[in-house]
């Protein structure tokens, strides 16, 4: 500071006359401590919503208001009614992990994101009235007002909604475009359905928010103030959370990995997860008190974590403070599970960490170690969350619903790639040299598969009749016809991921296979057995729906419950041709019960489609379903190898 004073004030006493000088000296200080603090990175950004509202956790005569500012601020609060003149004030909390981008491979640097959170109370049913936010700053004298939205408290029964059912947005290129579409063609919807995969590395902030090099950032992308490219149109997405709450499921790209590892990159921190039991074997090595406060928060560093998604979203319903949940909005209720393996690319490249093995070059370096697709949150039969399902299924919320929607981000059934291997914890098979050294480090997962044999039959049994996922980025669907205690009904499957991009689809009518087949996989079709449902409305032109499935990185492609009509409706847009509309391409029914004989779930059933105009496919034996064969090749599969020490 001192230097650059001494060569101004040289300047001054050079250039300017006398009478100047007084002048002079009070810009130069002036000058010099703008240019000091521009130089240390402390230059004072403007006060900003990073975010329009997005409503939560509606409920009888009320619903939350939530919203994010770049400044702590001194008073928040939401306006509303229809004169705009009831006020609720928010309860404001600082994000604790958000980062800001950075080159590839950097250090992560911090940065502030403040949420407020205010309920609306006393509101009407069934009516809708204008609300807007406003945040003040006393520090900086300033304030920020959003423009004026609506919403409604919590559906009541018998009151028609409309649904959009969606996940896997992720940041892709053509989120934008398809929320857009949903809402110049739908309009204002009633709530929205996330199956997981919010974004894709969870702390990075501008993933949420969005910067120039984030066009199809979630909030954005969702609250009509995204900048996406796509060909030559730009999109700015659709004002949707605005005005419609959102109910989220976990998927694995809402989780943060390690933070202890040597890369200190968000990316690395991302990909770096490891199991809770390897966490707590290192917790437990330190001897560090497990009783301890700190106990928890050491074993997510060490393991992994959902703290940005868990403070951004408002969970809701039973189950207080738990990565599953159900709700009850209007005719539909809800019950959403937490189904979410880490991810590991399908491959058999020796240098990469996969789903099948450890890096080659990391076997002798266990603090490295990926430890496979490992299942995150326990959902196996007599886990927490099975028992609780299992209650859920019994409840007279769930049994007196018109609707039953169970909403998971891992597929059930699928033509998508990350469907396989079965969903179940990987096991391990370490091969050790003559001197004691790791030579190869595998993972193979066997039966049962927890999500086909611990849930599915669950859900079936107890008539549930929309099972939503996503997690492949594909369109697909699948119908089976099962009998519950007082009707005969079915039970549709429906991924409706094709929202940004796609991985591809292994159908049998498009010839393509997976290229990495476990041996209790398959490399085309459903792994577990169903034969897809083509869809009602096909349009051989725009080449949707001709086929079982839609996978296209130009095609986008969203779903609608409308309770109103007791039909799902999928509906695509083309972005290779900007002014077009979009247009529906499938529609099945959640009341009409199926008219296919009723089998076991050990045979071979035809999957009949619940709407007229369906065209029925027909259902190819399983080779797994028969349960001999099925025990017989879990157990070669658990059955250590000769040359192999099993630990």
């Amino acid at each position: 500071f001192f230097s650059h004073n001494h060569f101004t004030m040289d300047v001054v006493n050079r250039y300017l006359p006398n009478k100047n000088h007084q002048k002079g000296v009070a810009a130069s200080v002036v000058i010099i401590v703008l240019l000091f603090f521009l130089r240390s990175g402390k230059s004072v950004e403007p006060a900003t919503l990073l975010s329009d509202p997005f409503l939560q956790l509606p409920k009888q005569g009320s619903v939350n208001v939530v919203w994010f500012t770049n400044f702590e601020g001194s008073e928040h609060f939401v306006m509303y009614g229809d004169k705009k003149d009831q006020r609720a004030n928010a309860t404001t909390t600082k994000l604790s992990s958000m980062a800001l981008s950075e080159t590839p491979g950097a250090k992560a640097k911090a940065t502030s994101v403040w949420r407020h959170e205010a309920t609306a109370s006393g509101l009407e049913a069934r009516k809708r009235v204008p609300y807007f936010v406003e945040s003040k700053d006393g520090k900086r004298n300033t304030e920020v007002k959003s423009k004026v939205f609506s919403l409604q408290p919590a559906p009541q029964a018998g009151q028609a909604l409309k649904i959009l059912l969606t996940s896997d947005h992720q940041n892709l290129p053509m989120v934008a475009a398809n929320l857009q579409q949903v809402d110049s063609s739908i309009g204002k919807l009633d709530a929205v359905l996330f199956a997981g995969d919010t974004v894709l590395v969870p702390d990075r902030a501008a993933e949420w928010f969005g910067d120039a090099s984030h066009g199809s950032a979630f909030f954005p992308s969702f609250q009509g103030r995204a900048k996406s490219v796509v060909g030559t149109t730009e999109y700015r997405g659709g004002e949707v959370l605005q005005h419609a709450p959102i109910f989220t499921a976990l998927g694995n790209h809402d989780v943060m990995g390690r933070t202890n590892i040597t890369n200190t990159s968000l990316d690395a921190h991302f990909e770096y997860s490891a199991p809770r039991s390897y966490a707590e074997s290192l917790y437990k090595s330190t001897g560090l008190d497990p009783k301890s406060e700190a106990h928890a928060e050491w074993v997510a560093n060490n393991s992994f974590n959902t703290r940005t998604y868990s403070e951004i979203f408002s969970l809701t319903g039973r189950a207080p403070g738990k990565l599953y949940y159900s709700v009850t909005l209007g005719d539909v209720h809800l019950i959403v599970l937490c189904a979410v393996r880490a991810y590991r690319p399908p491959t058999l490249d020796p240098n990469v960490a996969s789903r099948f093995s450890e890096r080659r070059q990391d076997f002798n370096r266990k603090e490295l170690w990926r430890h496979g697709a490992f299942v995150m949150e326990p959902i196996s039969k007599g886990s927490a969350q099975h028992v609780w399902l299992q209650y859920e299924l019994k409840s007279k919320e769930f049994q007196s619903a018109k609707y039953r929607v169970v909403m998971l981000h891992h597929p059930i059934h699928s033509l998508g790639a990350n469907i396989g291997p079965a969903f179940s914890n990987p096991y391990p098979y370490f091969k050790y040299g003559a001197d004691g050294e790791v030579i190869a480090a595998s993972y193979e997962y066997p039966f049962p598969d927890y999500l086909l044999n611990d849930v599915s039959p669950l859900l079936e049994q107890h008539g549930v009749q929309l099972v939503f996922y996503g997690h492949s980025h594909i369109w697909n669907r699948f119908a089976k016809p099962t009998t519950t205690a007082t009707a005969t009904m079915t039970t549709n499957f429906l991924e409706s991921s094709n929202v940004g991009n796609t991985f591809g689809a292994f159908s049998t009518n498009t010839g393509r296979k997976r290229s990495v087949v476990d041996k209790l996989e398959s490399a085309q079709g459903d792994p577990n057995g169903l034969s897809p449902v083509l869809p009602t409305h096909p349009n051989k032109t725009a080449g949707v729906g001709d086929k079982d499935h839609v996978s296209s990185n130009t095609v986008t492609v969203f779903s609608i419950l409308d309770t109103d009509k007791g039909t799902v409706e999928s509906y695509y847009f083309d972005t290779k041709h900007p002014n077009s509309k979009a247009q529906k391409f499938d529609e099945f029914s959640l009341v009409k019960p199926a008219a296919a004989a009723v089998t076991t779930p050990s045979e071979p059933v035809t999957t009949t489609s619940t709407t007229a105009s369906a065209r029925t496919t027909e259902q190819k034996p399983n080779p797994l379903a028969n349960t001999k064969l099925r025990a017989a090749q879990v157990q070669s599969v658990m059955q250590p190898r000769p040359e192999e020490k099993l630990r």
